[in-house]
């Protein structure tokens, strides 16, 4: 009891600390966090609130040192990993940040580090392992971060395989003829969008015809395009295949 009673005012003033920096204040928080350093040295949150507060003042090597003088004292603790290692890819030492935020996320996955990690992957050209963050994040549910998330896979991703974000659908019209519908199953414009349909002629011979569906299609919407006079029975299997779209600039 008496050393928690010892250690209140260092305490109170880190809380000053953080207050002052949600108030962007970061000057204050910096003088704060080094008055709490003297009364409590030994306290890893200390160093943690001067290095949140250098890194808004643009100051990275010196938040650096802060953020290693809080793992020193408690190594167990995924923010301070995490801010370490969002530092380091700043500062362009991505095998050090790759390393840090790998840490981080085996104590707790988070957003930003998993962001971190798509871009230095998306540096190293490694798509698989950029798409892998994407989607962990995305498939989060916390709100508007999950959906940038999905947001970016969808960029990342549709070009390569635009079936997984359009949807087709087959019907007939009163003539005859083959009306491809596509569904832009995303949360962004898109288009671009081509379709092949692919059929057996009367001789048994394999045709392949290629169709551009005009135009930009919202986050929702269905647009479609007539293939003409294709074989194709109501309620049977769709002979369209979706085969390229992009996202709209």
């Amino acid at each position: 009891m008496g050393k928690t009673i010892a250690a209140k005012p260092a305490y109170d003033v880190y809380d000053e600390g953080r207050e002052a920096l949600a108030d962007k204040k970061p000057d204050v928080a910096v003088e704060k966090a080094g008055k709490a350093i003297k009364l409590l040295p030994e306290e890893a949150n200390f160093y943690s609130l001067r290095g949140d507060a250098r890194i808004v003042k643009k100051q990275h090597d010196m938040a650096l040192t802060n953020f290693n003088s809080a793992i020193r004292r408690r190594d167990n603790f995924f923010y301070y990993y995490m801010q370490r290692g969002l530092i380091h890819e700043e500062l362009g030492h991505d095998d050090l940040a790759e390393a840090d935020l790998e840490v981080s996320i085996e104590m707790l996955p988070t957003a930003p580090a998993h962001y971190a990690l798509v871009r230095i992957a998306a540096r190293r050209g490694d798509k698989s392992t950029a798409m892998e963050h994407y989607r962990l994040v995305a498939s989060s549910g916390h709100g508007e971060v999950a959906k940038a998330a999905y947001a970016d896979l969808t960029r990342l991703d549709i070009t390569d395989n635009p079936s997984n974000y359009v949807l087709k659908r087959c019907d007939r019209d009163s003539y005859g003829n083959l009306i491809v519908s596509v569904k832009n199953n995303t949360a962004l414009a898109i288009n671009d969008v081509y379709i092949t349909v692919q059929y057996a002629d009367n001789t048994g011979g394999q045709v392949r015809i290629t169709e551009k569906i005009s135009g930009v299609i919202g986050p929702d919407e269905i647009a479609s395009v007539n293939a003409g006079i294709v074989p194709y029975t109501a309620g049977g299997k769709c002979p369209a295949t979706v085969i390229a779209a992009r996202v709209a600039e």
